[in-house]
């Protein structure tokens, strides 16, 4: 058998070994450590602590501070012992226990070491201030205490509120009084104590200004107001040296009034005990006084004009308590009863380069603003229009430039003058160097008038006629290489398009921009092939097309420099010279020369240089002759320039005019027509009956034997005659006269049945008119307002001549009302306006402040007429005083009432308007009277808000009460912004009328041109015994 050996050791040792019968030898026990500490376990830095143990079966201990410090253990017994240590910091110790076999076995224990000066009992409030009433968080926190105890001290007295084993924690407090606490922790390292103190102020519940809804001024009076609980003293500060102090009676609640702090803060001071509470309250203070506009009305003076206009001088200022304002031409300003935040003064006599300053303050800070009545210059202005020929819905383009100008005004004067011009709004924001699009229906005379900041103006103007548009076109060169570029230039007038195109008609180019297609050029490529080319410029209007034809020589050889012929225009019989210049052919090949006319025959030039010479002939043919130059060299090809020759003879003139009469109702101007033959000028003038000229139409000269034209010729409205004379170049003339009519408005008849009657009779009208409008005054016509769209609102205020009626007006009789209230005033209508109404022709009109007028001053005023106004239907007996109301109501509040004289497209006009701030937000309106009878109503975009139809009433009436109308529908109050109404007497042309005169009547028939301007007029007095 075979022995495994176990590690080197035979396995029959092995076996030797477990059968051997002594027992083995008995091992120490393993020491232990029963106990070890530290007593205390915490100590103070400085303080001493000991280290005991207890172990079994140990034959030796150590100590030694972990990191390797041993502690002396004094002899003391491995088994039990104890040694001290006084450690600089907290320390852990390692106990190492070993036994005689050299077991050896350890323990920890650590021995807290706290700083001499670190706190080791905290005791604190959050917050350490209350207000009375509320309450506070007592925080404490101890270190190695067993046991807290808190008292609260007053008086010197303690009361225990806490008293707990744990070493943190919180208790609420309710805040009374003024309190001290003091915690007593006992521990391991004794006694420690912690103090704090709870204050307690008032309570502020409010404090508030009474009364501010706005800012007010630094010094202004404010009344503050508090609630306070638990104060033994209260103040309140404002400004440096402002102070109140509380009576006893007003320490819980109290009010004082201070000037407005300079910051606009109060600061309320309550005091308990010595404890503050304060609190800040600030009020709105108004800012630096500011000017939110200044302005003058005029603005300013046309310079040099040595005018001194009395001025307004207006304001609007914010945060301003005073105003004054001073005049370098004036001085100080009297602002006597005038607004500080918005008013004016009118000054009279202000010289141009007069300064103002004016001051606003707000007693702390001033503000200036200056500002001066300046001298501007007149200003200077130039209009063209582009095209100057157009048909009917082309659009003419309106250039112009302005220097000095502020504002600008834009008219047209409907059949090239005349008559009442008619302004064309702008649809957007022009400038000053601007341009304006309008369409034309018929020769327009257009003015632009130009306007500096005195109001003073200049204007320009610009005439468009109806027709056919012409042009001008031409080559630079006229001759060119293959491929050479090829200037294209032309001119216009009445076109607003314009094409350049080939032969084929194809367009190499076009353009509708109105400047270009008045004045333009483009270059163009010349073809690659010799030979002569075809091009044309067309210009297009919506009457037809101008066609310049163009011819272009593309040519390698010799080419005509220049063809002259001169004089251009002989008598017959006469001898004109010929001159040309040719360039060489640029190979050296003999160059040929050819003067032909256009009837083929050729001019002998033989014997003169063929290059640059010229030659003269006796022409015996009278007409145009065209003749041509043509040269070539070799197999090039030739190029040729053309000259015109007329040869006149007497002058021949053919002439009409069409229509023979102008009807003003047709917008169609009669023209003289004219067909000349061997004439150089035309000249159209207007004569009297004895052939003298009062003005001259049209001068025209042309170059050309044969003239055709025409020009409009406008009569005088009695009718015109005009003469066309033509002449030649050698003064020879021949003329033709025509006379133009002009169909006036006419009354063919106007008959009144009877003109004297006895009261209740009647009385019939009857007439026969041509060529007008018709109006009849006498019997008051029942007519519906028509309304009149695209009128805009034009205020009266402020123009010049416009009459402020406000302090003249005067209480109507037996009103107790003020003027302004219940108030009217008579105003004289001016020399020769006259305002036909109910028979009577009016120049007295008497304005009432509730909206209406009067024709009869004598009759008395409604008195206290407030509310039955509004409502009231017309005709009525029991409102005699106003026959025309435009808006009936009770209008009192800030009353502006104005009127004036002006003038418009319908003629002369007089304007009454009314301004007030009642009812329902206020109304601006005016009624305005025409000497033709009729009125308009028209109404600015400020109208009350009512949607009531019974605010007010509106209407007309006759002097009796008993023949009138209120039309309807009647808009509600709030649907007439910017609404126009207008009533006219109007009549068909022929026609009779039956009516019963209440009273002595003037009736009057008139009939009107479309302007107004011009007017025949027949009337007749029916006096009514009783």
């Amino acid at each position: 058998m075979f022995l495994r050996s176990f590690r080197g050791v035979p396995w029959l040792v092995l076996l030797c070994l477990a059968c051997s019968s002594e027992p083995p030898p008995q091992r120490d026990p393993d020491p232990e450590i029963v106990a070890f500490a530290a007593d205390p376990a915490v100590i103070r830095e400085g303080g001493q602590a000991k280290l005991r143990w207890r172990t079994n079966f140990a034959t030796q201990v150590t100590i030694h501070e972990e990191g390797g410090v041993s502690v002396d253990l004094q002899g003391e017994s491995p088994n039990a012992g104890e040694v001290e240590v006084s450690p600089a910091a907290s320390t852990t110790y390692v106990l190492r226990a070993s036994s005689r076999s050299g077991i050896t076995v350890e323990a920890t224990t650590r021995l807290e070491v706290v700083p001499a000066n670190e706190i080791v009992a905290r005791l604190w409030l959050e917050p350490e201030t209350v207000p009375y009433g509320q309450q506070a968080i007592l925080h404490w926190e101890t270190q190695h205490a067993n046991r807290v105890v808190i008292e609260a001290v007053t008086n010197g007295e303690g009361r225990v509120i806490v008293n707990t084993t744990n070493p943190t924690g919180t208790h609420e407090i309710v805040a009374q009084e003024t309190v001290d606490f003091r915690l007593r922790a006992e521990g391991v390292l004794g006694i420690e104590e912690a103090t704090a103190r709870l204050l307690v102020s008032p309570a502020i519940d409010s404090f508030q200004a009474n009364g501010i809804t706005h800012p007010v001024f630094p010094g202004d009076p404010v009344e503050v107001a508090w609630a306070i609980r638990a104060a033994d003293e209260v103040r309140v500060l404002g400004d440096e040296g402002v102070e109140y102090v509380a009576k006893k009676a007003e320490l819980d609640r109290g009010k004082a009034t201070l000037p407005a702090p300079t910051d606009g803060v109060f600061v309320l001071i309550a005091t308990r005990q010595g404890v503050e509470a304060r609190r800040e309250l600030e009020i709105p203070i108004v800012g630096p006084p500011e000017f939110a506009s200044v302005s003058l009305d005029p603005p300013a003076v046309t310079e040099g004009s040595g005018e001194t206009p009395d001025v307004r001088l207006s304001w609007r200022t914010t945060n301003a308590k005073t105003l004054r304002i001073h005049s370098s031409a004036h001085g100080d300003l009297d602002l006597s009863g005038k607004g500080v935040l918005a008013g004016a003064v009118v000054v009279p006599a202000v010289p141009e380069g007069t300064v103002f300053t004016l001051v606003a303050s707000n007693g702390r800070e001033e503000t200036e603003h200056v500002i001066e009545f300046e001298g501007v210059p007149l200003p200077v202005v130039s209009l063209r229009a582009v095209p100057q020929r157009v048909a009917p819905g082309d659009s003419v383009r309106l250039a112009w430039e302005a220097e000095h100008a502020v504002r600008l005004e834009l008219y047209r004067h409907p059949g090239g003058g005349g008559g009442t011009r008619i302004r064309i709004p702008f649809d957007r924001e022009v400038g000053m160097n601007d341009w304006f699009d309008v369409v034309v229906t018929g020769p327009t005379l257009y003015e632009i008038e130009a306007f500096n900041l005195a109001g003073d103006s200049t204007s320009a103007f610009a005439f468009v006629d109806q027709g056919q548009p012409e042009a001008q076109a031409w080559l630079e060169p006229r001759f060119a290489l293959p491929g050479e570029s090829v200037t294209f230039s032309w001119k216009s007038i009445g076109g607003v398009a314009v094409h350049v195109e080939d032969a084929e008609g194809d367009r190499l180019y076009s353009t509708t921009e109105l400047f270009d297609v008045e004045e333009g050029s483009v270059d163009l490529p010349a073809p690659a092939e010799q030979g002569v080319h075809a091009f044309a410029v067309r210009v297009q209007n919506g009457f037809g097309d101008a066609v310049v034809p163009l011819e272009l020589t593309v040519t390698t050889g010799p080419r005509v420099q220049s063809f002259h012929i001169s004089p251009e225009r002989i008598r017959a019989g006469r001898e004109a010279e010929f001159a040309w210049r040719v360039l060489p052919d640029g190979l050296g090949r003999d160059v040929v020369v050819e003067i032909r006319d256009d009837l083929g025959n050729v001019l002998p030039i033989a014997g003169v240089n063929l290059l640059e010479a010229s030659v003269g002939v006796a022409i015996e043919d009278v007409g145009e002759r065209t003749y041509f130059l043509r040269t070539w060299a070799g197999d090039s090809f030739p190029t040729e320039l053309s000259a015109r020759l007329t040869v006149f003879g007497p002058p021949v003139l053919e002439a009409y005019v069409e229509p023979e009469r102008f009807d003003p109702f047709d917008p169609e101007i009669p023209r003289l027509h004219w067909r000349t033959e061997w004439v150089s000028r035309v000249v159209v003038e207007e004569v009297d009956a004895d052939g003298n000229v009062l003005r001259q139409v049209l001068d025209e000269r042309r170059q050309t034997q044969v003239v055709e034209g025409s020009v409009q010729v406008m009569p005088q409205r009695t009718g015109s005659r005009f003469r066309v004379v033509a002449e030649n170049p050698w003064g020879e003339t021949i003329e033709d006269e025509f006379f133009v009519d002009y169909l006036s408005p006419t009354i063919d008849s106007f008959e009144v049945s009877a003109t004297s009657i006895t009261k209740g009779q009647s009385v019939t009208l009857s007439w026969s008119t041509q060529n007008g409008i018709v109006y009849l005054n006498g019997p008051l016509l029942l007519r519906p307002f028509e309304e009149i769209f695209d009128q805009p609102f034009v205020s009266i205020g402020g123009s010049s001549g416009t009459q402020n009626l406000t302090n003249l007006m005067m209480p109507c009789p037996t009103t107790t009302y003020g003027p302004t209230d219940e108030g009217c005033v008579t105003v004289d209508l001016p020399s020769g306006f006259v305002f036909p109404w109910a028979g009577r022709m009016v120049t007295q009109v008497r304005m009432g402040t509730n909206g209406w007028l009067g024709f009869d001053p004598s009759v008395p005023g409604p008195g206290d007429d407030l509310s039955s106004i509004e409502g009231r239907t017309y005709p009525t007996t029991t409102a005699l005083w106003s026959q025309i109301i435009g808006f009936g109501a009770d209008l009192w509040s800030s009353p502006t009432y104005q009127w004036r004289t002006d003038s418009d497209e319908k003629g002369p006009v007089a304007i009454f308007e009314w301004h007030t701030g009642s009812p329902d937000g206020g109304i601006r309106f005016q009624v305005a009277l025409r000497p033709t009878g009729a009125f308009e109503i028209r109404f600015s975009n400020q109208v009350p808000s009512s949607t009531t139809t019974n605010a007010y009433s509106w209407g007309y009436q006759d002097f009796t009460g008993t023949v009138g109308l209120s039309p309807t529908p009647k808009p509600l109050p709030s649907q007439l912004g910017n609404r126009v109404f207008r009533y006219e007497p109007k009549v068909e042309p022929t026609g009779s009328l039956t009516f019963e005169p209440k009273e002595d009547t003037v009736v009057r028939l008139c009939v009107y041109g479309p302007d107004f301007q011009d007017a025949e007029c027949e009337s007749t007095l029916i006096t009514v015994a009783p």
